[in-house]
């Protein structure tokens, strides 16, 4: 069989944006991949009706919506003035009707935003996020347009900071920016703005019928909270409405089921802020319990081998159809206004996107370690269909290992997890191994295919990964490590190696490496600072002190005190014992350090940090910094930085490789 190579990912095709029409007889969604030659990602907007897949338009944007069931509004230029156009600003849309299969011109947008509802047949419903000087594009003219833009231009070279978080992974300063809802009317042209300029909306769930939509939000220049009240604004009115000012829940979603309003909530009290949201409904001005089924809502399946995202919750019927995580695969449930929760399938992979079509449900899915694709769900047989063949080519005649389970239980839970066996495989052989940890915590590993695991099995390693406790998946109490990190969740991966080792008698004990990003960074750090048993570990965007974590990271000021399990900052004692830091003079390990310089989750100071301790001490060390890219670098990085990635982690792990 053909070797996995490092830059196999530019071959394949990822999948994303899929959206219904009305009627439900066509979807569009986009097909993206990798190119090397820009080193950025190309996207091309596809339509399909059950039957063909067409092409309709290259893109660089992908934004776009059904206007009618035989219309597409999307994101596009076709000259080069229009491209010079978007340098100032303006959005342009363009108009795809499938009857005809021609695409024209539609509107020349005078900010940046995207179209997000189709009101009527002369108004539009435009979302951006913008500095309140910029309100000022969509009301003066050229003339004073240019010099407003150079304003705006030399304002780019500072930040006045009043906002807590101040920047944003992958958004990068989002200071004195505030996401915002407009109203566009077609004939005269004329932009409205719904909110006041201060204002930056968080939820936000349109009501068809009546031509309105709720949300929450709140004024900027104060420290984002997650608790907020229920407002609803009437289009038609130009009116807002509180709804619930009981600042109690953190709302992840409003739905409307057969007139009722149903609230997808938690009110954090037993399990912090990842605790599993529940269901309420909106009843006599308060928020009742509809249903607490302890699931997780959502899919927290790990992998590299996605670009761009597509909704996982739909209403069918005046029933919620959703996607959740359940152990390490993705299960699709359906609520109705009463309370009724019922399984509609399991699905032993990854639903990465869900849409009806001629009254069947179909997914965007990773299914049976292939790439993305299309699939039919029949629900009778509980059986996947595949219905698109993207990424057929791309694995054929290659080594594809397949994932080995392994379970670890104690009395009061199990741990479950896998192994990947190297290429070319032989019993009468040892093979080095690398112990895999995923991020979140509270995410987890499953079946499907993994880029960069599959890539270390081609290149003769062992590759062990699990869900320890802290993962998704199993319920709030599995997943709730507040206070505990380093703790309950070292001895979950560190007895899952044991076990998975006793198994398996062919792997090299003396060449076990270990690595992990995010989450699986902290714990790789962790791990060196409290065991030598690792031959060399490798530690991206990692957390290595909480106390600079709290204040650096955008995520770090309410994080911090949740995971850690503190009341106030000022208890170091406890956010000291947790911050693998603190053992930096026990770490004798070979540590490769891999950090991006936009990475605003773990910021690069944390790795700065423990690379200047172990390097002065004379600790075997590389700090690989990469430069513009953040958090998501091993996911959605430029093509270029994925594989010198990629190939760091592998080299230093071959290069330690002891044949004593």
């Amino acid at each position: 069989m053909k070797q996995l190579k490092i830059n196999e990912f530019l071959e394949y095709k990822f999948l994303s944006g899929v959206q219904a029409n009305k009627s439900e007889d066509k979807v569009f969604y986009f097909v993206n991949n990798a190119d090397l030659k820009s080193n950025g990602y190309q996207s091309k907007l596809v339509i399909y009706d059950g039957n063909k897949h067409l092409i309709i338009a290259r893109v660089k944007k992908q934004s776009a919506i059904w206007e009618t069931n035989t219309t597409i509004l999307f994101q596009h230029t076709k000259s080069k003035q229009e491209e010079k156009k978007l340098k100032d600003k303006y959005t342009y849309y363009y108009r795809y009707n499938t009857e005809d299969r021609k695409s024209e011109f539609a509107y020349a947008l005078p900010f940046s935003c995207q179209i997000v509802e189709i009101i009527d047949n002369n108004t539009l419903l435009l979302q951006a996020t913008l500095k309140p000087a910029e309100h000022q594009l969509y009301t003066i003219d050229e003339k004073d347009r240019k010099d407003l833009l150079l304003n705006l231009s030399d304002s780019e070279l500072y930040e006045e900071i009043e906002d807590l978080p101040f920047y944003f992974n992958g958004q990068g300063m989002i200071a004195n920016r505030r996401r915002q809802v407009f109203t566009y009317q077609i004939e005269s042209k004329e932009v409205k703005p719904i909110f006041t300029p201060n204002f930056s909306l968080s939820i936000y769930a349109y009501d068809e019928k009546k031509q309105g939509f709720y949300y929450t939000g709140q004024e900027g220049h104060t420290v984002r909270e997650f608790k907020l009240p229920i407002h609803y604004y009437s289009i038609k009115e130009d009116k807002h409405y509180q709804v619930y000012d009981n600042e109690l829940y953190s709302v992840g979603a409003i739905h409307l089921l057969n007139e009722k309003l149903i609230i997808q909530a938690s009110d954090s009290k037993n399990y912090g802020m990842n605790q599993q949201p529940a269901f309420y409904e909106f009843k006599d001005n308060d928020l009742k319990m509809l249903v607490d089924p302890d699931l997780s809502l959502g899919n927290s399946i790990g992998t590299d081998v996605r670009y761009g995202g597509s909704m996982t919750n739909r209403i069918h019927n005046d029933e919620l159809y959703f996607v959740s995580t359940t152990n390490d695969y993705n299960t699709l449930f359906k609520l109705n206004s009463a309370g009724k929760l019922e399984t509609v399938m399991p699905f032993k992979g990854s639903i990465d996107g869900l849409f009806r079509l001629n009254g069947d449900w179909y997914i965007i899915g990773l299914y049976q370690q292939k790439l993305q694709e299309i699939y039919l769900l029949d629900l009778e047989k509980n059986k996947p269909k595949q219905k698109s063949f993207y990424n057929s080519k791309q694995l054929k005649g290659t080594y594809v290992a397949k994932p080995k389970h392994f379970s670890y239980s104690k009395k009061d839970h199990r741990v479950d997890g896998y192994i990947l066996h190297p290429k070319n495989f032989r019993k009468d052989h040892v093979y080095p191994a690398i112990l895999n940890i995923h991020g979140g915590p509270k995410t987890v590993f499953g079946q499907v295919f993994h880029h960069e695991m599959q890539y270390w099995a081609n290149e003769g390693f062992f590759v062990i990964y699990c869900n320890p406790r802290g993962s998704d998946g199993k319920g709030n109490e599995f997943a709730d490590i507040r206070g505990k990190y380093g703790t309950i969740d070292y001895d979950d991966i560190m007895n899952f190696l044991d076990l998975v080792i006793s198994k398996t008698p062919n792997i090299d004990q003396s060449n076990i490496f270990v690595t992990g990003g995010s989450y699986g960074g902290f714990m790789t750090n962790w791990i060196v600072g409290h065991t030598d048993r690792f031959r060399a570990a490798a530690t991206q965007r990692s957390i290595t002190n909480w106390f600079t974590f709290y204040s650096s990271s955008d995520i770090g000021y309410y994080f911090t005190k949740d995971q850690v399990g503190v009341n106030d900052i000022d208890e170091l004692e406890k956010l000291w014992y947790h911050s693998p830091i603190k053992y930096h003079r026990k770490i004798k390990t070979p540590l490769l350090i891999v950090h991006s310089d936009e990475d605003y989750r773990c910021p690069i100071e944390q790795a700065m940090q423990l690379y200047g301790l172990l390097k002065e001490r004379g600790v075997d060390t590389k700090f690989v910094w990469f430069k513009n890219e953040n958090h998501d670098l091993s996911r959605t990085g430029k093509p270029k930085q994925r594989i010198k990635r990629l190939e760091e982690l592998t080299n230093w792990f071959k290069d330690h490789i002891t044949t004593e």
